[in-house]
C-alpha cells in the first residue's frame, strides 16, 4: 500500500508515518509539505506517476489549502488521484470547513487530528 501525506507542518508528517508504520511496516509513505510540492511532484513524474491508495490532505498551509488542491485536481483533463481515497486531514474546529468538504465528490472523508492507529486502521481497509 502506498499513502501520501499532505501537510505543512513536519511534526505532523512524522506523527502519522509513526503512526501509519505501528499500523503496518509495510505501507510506503511520501510526506509532501504543500499542496503545490505535490502537484508538481505529479507533473514530473508524467505516465510514471504511482497513484496512492490514500491520501492525507491537511485544510489549512500556506501557498495552497487543501480545498485549492482538491479544485486543481478537479481542474486536471485527467484526475491523477481518481483511484485514492482522499482524506481531509485536520484539527480545525471551523464548521464552514466541514461544510464545504462536504461539497466535494471526490472526497472519501475526514479526519480530525491526531491520527491514530484505529483511526487509520478505520480508513485503510
Amino acid at each position: 500500500m502506498l499513502v501520501f501525506l499532505v501537510d505543512d507542518d513536519f511534526i505532523f508528517n512524522t506523527l502519522n508515518t509513526a503512526v501509519i508504520n505501528r499500523f503496518s511496516n509495510e505501507i510506503q509513505i511520501r510526506s509532501f509539505l504543500s499542496g503545490v510540492e505535490m502537484l508538481n511532484f505529479i507533473k514530473q513524474s508524467g505516465n510514471d506517476f504511482v497513484a496512492p491508495e490514500i491520501l492525507l490532505l491537511d485544510v489549512w498551509m500556506p501557498e495552497m489549502n487543501g480545498f485549492e488542491f482538491l479544485d486543481e485536481l478537479l481542474l486536471m483533463d485527467k484526475n491523477p488521484l481518481s483511484t485514492t481515497k482522499i482524506y481531509l486531514h485536520s484539527s480545525t474546529l471551523n464548521e464552514l470547513d466541514l461544510k464545504k468538504a462536504n461539497e466535494y465528490s471526490n472526497l472519501s472523508g475526514w479526519l480530525d487530528k491526531p491520527l491514530t492507529v484505529e483511526l487509520f486502521s478505520s480508513i485503510s481497509i
